[in-house]
């Protein structure tokens, strides 16, 4: 690709399923850059998978804590949100520094996936 293994594999991670849809298919031989690359897909294809379970759970809340006057329910569940977002977030950069310094990090089971669909 012209750059380094190390940024691809960072750069990987920057835009989500995006940049690591783009660094998979253009890079055919480097197995550090389509490992991240897949990663990067597999975990901002979980974390869209939950966030969409989220909005279910979180609507339903929202309108019955409207109805009834409560906001304990919608109290929790946002705070849920939030705490999951922040472990989001932390992962997300966590994989971006560990590419950046070569090392090959593997979430726990999106790694495994990933490891699998690259072809390492």
């Amino acid at each position: 690709m012209g750059m380094a293994a190390h940024v691809a594999g960072a750069l990987s991670y920057v835009l989500g399923w995006l940049t690591g849809l783009i660094f998979f298919l253009c890079e055919k031989q480097n197995r550090f850059v389509r490992f991240h690359a897949m990663q990067s897909i597999v975990l901002s294809g979980a974390w869209f998978v939950l966030w969409i379970v989220l909005q279910v759970i979180l609507v339903p809340v929202l309108f019955s804590a409207a109805a009834s006057g409560g906001a304990g329910g919608v109290s929790v569940v946002m705070c849920i949100v939030w705490i999951l977002s922040l472990a989001y977030f932390a992962g997300w950069l966590i994989c971006i520094i560990m590419a950046a310094t070569g090392k090959w990090f593997k979430i726990p089971f999106i790694g495994d996936l990933a490891m699998k669909w690259s072809g390492n």
